[in-house]
């Protein structure tokens, strides 16, 4: 199955996204803003500098890693991540490569995928006038052919609880995390 590539350019450093020289919203972002999630206005400068910034490297290295799985095939459980911590306001930024061994998410997501096929990740999309958002993966279900889009996450268990990744004996297979993940959302 071939993806029609955006003319959107994402920039993970920044983790901000541009079309045409001119800045689009991301769509995460706006969800955690207006739903409050990752959000955290009374958070110290260490927290906001430093410990976030930490988080986010991990989860870089998390998606890295089931990128090179999924594209390649190779188990490569240790990945570095080039972090910036600090921040402009406070003239204290500074960049640090961080080794990541990030085996036990890489064998969880591997299990997981038990009856689904990966077909993309990192999808860039848009409406290419305002919003722009990376799709972490998509998976199609072998039994039906359905699309399945998947947003990994590898922090904040209190508000992700059905994280499989993170409670890596939550589910049995990938199958099992979509209906009980559906299950829940289900009113």
């Amino acid at each position: 199955m071939q993806f029609k590539q955006s003319p959107v350019i994402f920039d993970e450093d920044s983790h901000s996204y541009q079309l045409d020289g001119k800045r689009l919203l991301g769509i995460t972002g706006l969800i955690h803003s207006i739903l409050g999630l990752g959000v955290y206005p009374d958070a110290s400068e260490h927290v906001k500098d430093f410990i976030i910034p930490r988080a986010g490297s991990r989860g870089t290295a998390v998606h890295h890693a089931i990128q090179t799985y999924d594209q390649l095939g190779i188990k490569q459980t240790t990945q570095i991540v080039h972090t910036r911590y600090g921040c402009r306001e406070r003239d204290n930024i500074s960049y640090v490569d961080e080794t990541w061994d990030v085996s036990s998410e890489l064998e969880a997501y591997i299990r997981h995928l038990n009856g689904f096929k990966p077909l993309a990740n990192e999808l860039t999309v848009s409406d290419n006038v305002r919003y722009a958002s990376q799709i972490d993966n998509v998976w199609q279900y072998e039994k039906t052919g359905g699309i399945w889009l998947v947003d990994t996450k590898t922090n904040n268990i209190k508000l992700y609880p059905l994280c499989g990744y993170y409670n890596a004996n939550y589910f049995n297979s990938g199958e099992d995390a979509l209906w009980k993940t559906q299950a829940r959302m289900t009113p």
